[in-house]
C-alpha cells in the first residue's frame, strides 16, 4: 500500500491518502477532498488517461504507508 498527498493527486493540500490506486486514496478521503476529484474529472480525456498510465510508475516512488 502506497501513500500520497492531494497535491500529488492534483488537488491542493497536503492531506494524505493511502491506497494501492487512485481510486482507492480517492475513496480514503473526504468530502472536503470531492472538490479536488472533481477537478481532476474536468481535465481532457485524454490528461486524465495519461495521469492514471502514468501513475503505477510515479508510485513506485511514493513512501510506503
Amino acid at each position: 500500500m502506497k501513500k500520497a498527498t492531494c497535491r500529488y493527486m492534483r488537488g491542493a493540500c497536503d492531506a494524505e491518502f493511502e491506497g494501492e490506486t487512485p481510486e482507492e486514496m480517492v475513496q480514503s478521503g473526504d468530502e472536503a477532498h470531492k472538490t479536488a476529484m472533481d477537478n481532476m474529472l474536468e481535465l481532457g480525456k485524454e490528461e486524465q488517461e495519461k495521469w492514471y498510465e502514468d501513475f503505477p510508475s510515479r508510485s513506485d516512488s511514493l513512501q510506503d504507508a
